[in-house]
């Protein structure tokens, strides 16, 4: 018997897709790619998508409930709220999460501004998700949503120089790029040849493929071809 025919004999080995856990670096960028196109918003995710995607990973969500800590009824409107999410899994194991979110009724966009109560309670239920799931990007309904901020991306960097591309933004960019299959180098560099990753640039990137997504044949031939080590590349 031949060594060809020898090797054609032996069992084919199974490829078992290695899961990230919530320690390992993935572990984000994981969960983020099991929420839908319509579980995203420029590349951050939305409180319903974590909501969905905590149920799969962790078990069932026996209890979700938010209480008004403060809410002072004044010229500014002030208000603090705190959600609490209870998660139950198969073997029983109950997971309790919560976190806290304050704002003035001033700082938020119409119409926001006329809602203070229940756009902090979104905020707080997000950042009750993502604290659960541990996850190091934050979700849309935390940002700010005034047309300043119209990208959707927490200008609180996370690096040592706020100027350069922070983590969120990072991430965001990933998302996107790689359901759209960009490159985001490619993308950077075509909006900022030379200071393609300052912060202001991976801003307008996020907005660039945002529009991507509604146009997809809009996307250039020279920026196509997703590259998973991107940032590990830009050295930043």
């Amino acid at each position: 018997m031949s060594i060809n025919e020898i090797v054609s004999d032996l069992p084919t080995e199974q490829v078992v897709e290695s899961i990230p856990t919530p320690s390992d670096p993935e572990w984000t960028d994981y969960v983020v790619s099991l929420l839908s196109d319509n579980e995203l918003y420029k590349g951050l995710p939305t409180a319903n998508g974590l909501r969905r995607v905590c149920e799969r990973l962790y078990g069932e969500i026996i209890e979700s409930q938010t209480e008004v800590l403060s809410n002072q009824s004044n010229l500014a409107r002030y208000a603090a709220v705190k959600h609490t999410i209870v998660v139950r899994d198969d073997t029983g194991v109950i997971k309790r999460v919560s976190a806290c979110v304050d704002g003035y009724s001033n700082d938020l966009p119409v119409p926001f501004n006329k809602h203070l109560i229940a756009t902090l309670d979104s905020k707080a239920e997000a950042k009750a998700l993502r604290r659960l799931l541990k996850l190091t990007i934050v979700s849309f309904e935390e940002v700010d949503q005034s047309t300043e901020n119209s990208l959707g991306i927490d200008y609180n960097s996370t690096s040592e120089d706020v100027n350069n591309i922070n983590d969120n933004q990072k991430i965001a960019i990933n998302t996107m790029c790689k359901r759209l299959n960009v490159n985001a180098i490619a993308l950077l560099q075509s909006i900022d040849e030379k200071n393609y990753k300052l912060h202001d640039v991976a801003a307008k990137a996020v907005g660039v493929l945002s529009d991507y997504q509604k146009n997809i044949d809009s996307i250039p031939e020279e920026i196509k071809g997703f590259d998973l080590t991107w940032r590990d590349k830009l050295g930043v």
